[in-house]
């Protein structure tokens, strides 16, 4: 929260109502600490000063990291405060023990005060704008209930309002810091390197401190990009021992910021690093430098002795994906094909959603398939091709997914025209086509060639007599295509003669199933209609004979509800009608 509630308990009351205020204090303490250990790779600004210099380094001694049950690698997953919620991070501070005798106020006025504050932390501005105003109107000299209504005019973005506010509010209770609060805003209104070097000049001393942090919030709300100002702040911070958002603030201004302040940030938390080696959170601002400047194996040696020093949960696993895609693509590039597959195996381990690591391993298998495809073993070639595109999934880079593609299906077809001049039937070639298709669905050449290709497939199987099977392969094809005329035809065809099959065997529940997907691909089909009938039919027959009546009957008016003219049919159905309830 940007400036403090200072003033919404007065130091009279706290004597009145003291677990209020341990409990506002143990809010306070959350807030402070709001930035969520969740995203920290997540890009913003940053800052620099020369402040971190004289940082005191904090002794290393826990079981489990600082940063919890979060990685590193993950914090921060709202790279900025926004303004409401960076305004009552430091509403609750404590009233400097240095401030002048302070001005009476009620036991009444402060729990109305306090009040207001909870609507204003639950956004619900206007009715806390009205419950100050309420308060003046009994108080007209209530400083507390003015520098609130600054706070609000803050989070409303209207800076020259919330000044106004905080010189009336300094007036009428001088020494309570109001003034400071009054020139921050001031400075607000100005532009983005006026108010740094502002913020500057109050972190720089502990006493202007906390009022130089929340400047920066403040500034980092409206320019979360600003890197200098997120560098500060979290140098500010840590200088403030609040090393957990310190460390989210520095790495966030590693990733937005430019190489200057990376190679800045690097060179001095490898001071920090030799002077608390026990720290992993500063060996992880150590490794994402390396990253930046694309020192990979450093950096993954930095995690390494991170790792090392936590409990053992998985803090920088972000990080660590990153490091090793770097590797792996580095060794991609020299050519080591298989290290590179290893080392971005192992990267895809560690993040399976990982957008970068795919897409790096997609690469490197895609050179594999190359390779083995360029010896000849177009098999084994199109095995790769097709973890390739397995890998990159339904997302991934355009042109990587039209050469996985187009590459595919080169080797099908090579593959193909093999085995056709070898008299074999159709084997991976049609992985190859299914790839193809797979990465590019709206390329008409691999879509007919796939279809095409299932159907030829149905062809062998039913050469061989395997219905189902010719059905399967079938139905591929005409999913792909539903208008061609062939493809229904081959289908109907193959279930049709798999439910004859099954009705000679006198598995007529079987038969009775199959015979409904031939009846489904076209209804309008007399053929398949008529099979589905006699199915009904016979299965009824076969029921009434072990007396089940009523599922008899539920078969018979089945067929007549096919055949309504049927005389069988009908007879079948009249003969057991009283037994349809």
């Amino acid at each position: 929260m940007l400036f403090r509630r200072v003033s919404a308990v007065a130091p009279e009351f706290i004597g009145h109502d003291e677990e209020l205020i341990v409990a506002r204090e143990g809010f306070r303490e959350r807030c402070r600490h709001r930035p969520q250990l969740s995203a920290l790779g997540q890009s913003s600004g940053g800052g620099t000063s020369a402040l971190i210099d004289a940082l005191v380094t904090p002794t290393a001694s826990f079981g489990a990291s600082l940063f919890g049950p979060a990685s590193i690698l993950d914090i921060g997953g709202d790279a900025t405060f926004s303004a409401l919620s960076g305004t009552i991070s430091a509403a609750y501070a404590s009233v400097n023990s240095a401030a002048a005798t302070p001005v009476k106020t009620s036991k009444q006025e402060s729990i109305a005060l306090n009040r207001a504050f909870d609507l204003f932390e639950a956004g619900k501005l206007s009715e806390a704008r009205d419950a100050l105003n309420r308060i003046l109107d009994d108080n007209p000299r209530s400083g507390p209930a003015v520098q609130a209504l600054g706070l609000i005019a803050l989070a409303e973005n209207d800076t020259a309002s919330a000044e106004q506010h905080f010189r009336r509010a300094h007036f009428l209770t001088p020494n309570r810091g109001y003034d400071t609060d009054a020139e921050n805003a001031r400075i607000l209104q100005q532009p983005d390197g006026k108010v740094l070097d502002r913020a500057a000049q109050l972190v720089s001393t502990k006493e202007q401190r906390d009022k130089g942090i929340e400047l920066l919030l403040r500034l980092i709300d409206r320019s979360p990009a600003n890197a200098e100002a997120q560098l500060l702040l979290g140098e500010s911070l840590i200088a403030s021992q609040r090393t957990t958002e310190g460390v989210t603030r520095i790495l966030t201004a590693i990733d937005a910021g430019d190489d200057g302040i990376v190679a800045r940030i690097e060179s001095k938390f490898e001071k920090l690093v030799k002077a608390a080696p026990g720290l992993p959170e500063y060996r992880g601002v150590l490794a994402r430098t390396r990253i930046r400047s694309g020192d990979f194996e450093a950096a993954l040696a930095d995690l390494d002795i991170a790792d090392s020093l936590t409990d053992g949960g998985d803090y920088f696993a972000v990080d660590r994906t990153a490091a090793l895609v770097g590797i792996g693509k580095g060794q991609l590039k020299s050519g080591d094909v298989t290290r590179a597959i290893n080392t971005l195996r192992e990267a895809r381990r560690i993040d399976t959603t990982n957008s970068s690591a795919g897409a790096a391993l997609a690469e490197a298998l895609l050179a594999k398939a190359d390779r083995i495809r360029n010896t000849g073993n177009l098999g084994n070639a199109i095995s790769a091709y097709d973890e390739a595109a397995r890998v990159i999934g339904a997302g991934g880079d355009a042109s990587l997914r039209g050469r996985i593609a187009s590459r595919a299906f080169t080797a099908g077809r090579r593959l193909e025209a093999n085995n056709v001049a070898q008299g074999r039937e159709i084997g991976k070639e049609v992985v190859a086509y299914q790839v193809a298709y797979t990465l590019d669905p709206d390329n008409a050449v691999y879509k007919r060639k796939l279809a095409d290709t299932r159907n030829a497939i149905g062809d062998q199987y039913m050469a061989d007599n395997k219905y189902a099977s010719a059905a399967a392969a079938y139905e591929r094809a005409h999913l792909l295509y539903k208008g061609d005329a062939t493809y229904k035809g081959n289908l109907i065809n193959a279930w049709r003669l798999r439910g004859d099959e099954l009705l000679t065997q006198g598995r007529y529940d079987q038969a009775v199933d199959v015979y409904k997907k031939a009846y489904q691909v076209d209804k309008n089909n007399a053929v398949s209609r008529q099979s589905l009938a006699t199915a009904y039919n016979a299965r009824g027959l076969h029921l009434q004979a072990r007396n089940r009546f009523g599922e008899a009957v539920r078969d018979f008016k089945e067929a007549v509800h096919l055949f309504p003219d049927n005389a069988d049919y009908q007879a079948n159905y009249a003969a057991l009608s009283s037994y349809d309830r």
